[in-house]
């Protein structure tokens, strides 16, 4: 898939620098729906949906793509995370922060990553800008499930 991806990506510049942009859109498609495939450090998905909302501008695809972002369909860096949501926004207009306490899980979801427990299963509180936040997990390093929560919401 990687191959096959990066042959997309590269199809789509090629038509996007030519002028072809209907062409170059349905290259971009077809580079959204190879899943689980990575293209310039990314998820093709993600490269795909964001050149796509640059190509026919669409306030309905900006925002469909950082609701995306924000229910977390793919596992990005912060860095990725904070280019393409402030992509997202220029492409709708808006240039919002992302909501404080999504930031937070993820900002868990990235010290739980770097505080690597080898357990199969396990339970463990991180603290994030003060805030507790519990992490369950089941599963071994080639897959692996996080469920990162704040107490209260557990708690109700």
């Amino acid at each position: 898939a990687p191959v096959r991806a990066g042959a997309w990506l590269r199809l789509a510049r090629v038509l996007r620098n030519s002028g072809d942009q209907a062409g170059s859109v349905a290259a971009y498609r077809r580079l959204t729906g190879i899943p689980e495939a990575a293209v310039a450090g990314a998820p093709a998905d993600l490269v795909g949906r964001q050149a796509i909302c640059e190509l026919a501008p669409s306030k309905d695809c900006a925002a469909a793509m950082r609701q995306d972002l924000l229910r977390a369909r793919w596992i990005l860096t912060r860095g990725q995370f904070r280019f393409y949501w402030e992509e997202a926004g220029r492409l709708a207009g808006s240039d919002d922060a992302p909501p404080a306490d999504l930031v937070a899980l993820a900002d868990a979801a990235a010290q739980f990553q770097e505080q690597h427990d080898a357990n199969p299963r396990g339970q463990r509180t991180l603290w994030v800008n003060g805030r507790p936040l519990f992490a369950i997990w089941r599963g071994d390093d080639q897959r692996r499930a996080v469920m990162l929560a704040q107490p209260e919401t557990i708690l109700r």
